[in-house]
């Protein structure tokens, strides 16, 4: 068997998820916030109520990921978590709303540096392959 660490699925994978993080780091270091982070913010923002459960499965994260996300946002003071501990459901707080808003602009800045690297067809290709896998609807 020919072996090539550069034809892995998932080093190029990984390769590509530290290229891009590193264009997000980039823009998020001044409001000390992650991608992940960021990202359970504006999906509870979108989709609130929200099952704890729900969003780890719908962002396709670890439970300990989530976890340790979600105290962090709340320490912060921005979600809140209500109904039983077992299947708690979570919201924005007001400072969490207005912090996302502050962070927005340096997101899409981000962003489009990103679709600057890999273009439209990169692009378009990410959203077939998370189509392809379930994961984007």
């Amino acid at each position: 068997m020919n072996f090539s660490p550069y034809d892995c699925i998932a080093g190029k994978i990984a390769r590509l998820n530290r290229l891009i993080g590193q264009v997000y780091r980039k823009h998020l270091m001044p409001y000390k916030i992650t991608q992940s982070q960021l990202g359970i913010l504006m999906m509870i923002n979108e989709m609130a109520p929200l099952a704890q459960a729900e969003l780890a499965q719908m962002m396709v994260l670890e439970r300990s990921t989530v976890s340790r996300d979600l105290k962090r946002l709340s320490d912060r003071g921005y979600l809140l978590k209500s109904g039983a501990s077992n299947r708690p459901v979570l919201q924005l707080t007001q400072a969490g709303k207005a912090r996302l808003n502050e962070i927005l602009p340096s997101w899409e800045a981000a962003m489009e540096e990103s679709r600057r690297l890999i273009g439209e067809e990169g692009d378009a290709a990410l959203d077939m392959l998370l189509k392809k896998l379930n994961v984007l609807k």
